[in-house]
């Protein structure tokens, strides 16, 4: 499905699975692609004198973009604060993993939206601090989502992108945090804390800081 509002299903993960299980397997995966023509792929790993070794290391936390901010980010949330958080996610097993992610982390007030398009309407109703946007949805896709967030109520809420899409065709939206599918519970749990750094560079501006916007669109930070 080339729309990124799409009417099929799927969360986008499968390649990236893949790749780390071959990697686990001491193999590699090669994938040759021609649009409107099809994909070929071969999966490549040693099967004759394999001799089990230690397992590899963590991965890395996936990549992960995050705009500059004005103020520093803690490593954890002050005791008390429990942003109100929306999750707009069209796969029901997506859902159900953020929620119990962020359930994880000590967060309770979560709303959960299938597509953009409600994602928009909840905003309308209810105030939200952090807002968790996959890209690839039915009815209206994450991006014209933000769009139309950021029209109706401006740099708040603070909006992280969620997909397994390359971070590079995000990084001139308006989002104010980017993850690659899949994510680590490290990095929503860093988005989170990057809200807090951004409220609070809102609230107590120096005067230096007054004329200028809390985040520079064209700059993003590399983590991982």
């Amino acid at each position: 499905d080339n729309n990124i509002s799409r009417t099929a299903g799927g969360s986008g993960l499968g390649l990236a699975i893949s790749n780390r299980l071959v990697q686990l397997m001491h193999g590699h995966l090669l994938v040759q692609s021609k649009p409107g023509s099809g994909t070929n792929m071969w999966l490549c790993f040693p099967l004759s004198g394999f001799i089990p070794t230690k397992a590899l290391p963590s991965k890395p936390a996936p990549n992960t973009l995050a705009r500059k901010h004005t103020a520093a980010v803690p490593k954890a949330l002050p005791r008390g604060v429990d942003p109100r958080i929306l999750i707009v996610e069209d796969n029901s097993t997506n859902q159900i993993v953020l929620r119990r992610v962020l359930a994880k982390l000590g967060h309770r007030s979560i709303t959960v939206a299938a597509h953009g398009l409600e994602g928009v309407n909840a905003c309308r109703m209810n105030q939200f601090d952090i807002i968790f946007m996959d890209i690839h949805m039915p009815v209206m896709d994450g991006k014209e989502a933000t769009r139309l967030i950021r029209r109706e109520h401006g740099s708040q809420p603070f909006i992280t992108a969620l997909t397994a899409d390359s971070l590079e065709g995000l990084r001139e939206l308006s989002f104010d945090y980017l993850i690659q599918k899949p994510f680590q519970l490290v990095q929503l749990k860093e988005s989170i804390c990057a809200w807090f750094a951004a409220r609070h560079s809102r609230r107590s501006p120096s005067p230096e800081d007054e004329s200028e916007p809390l985040f520079n669109p064209l700059t993003l930070d590399l983590e991982g």
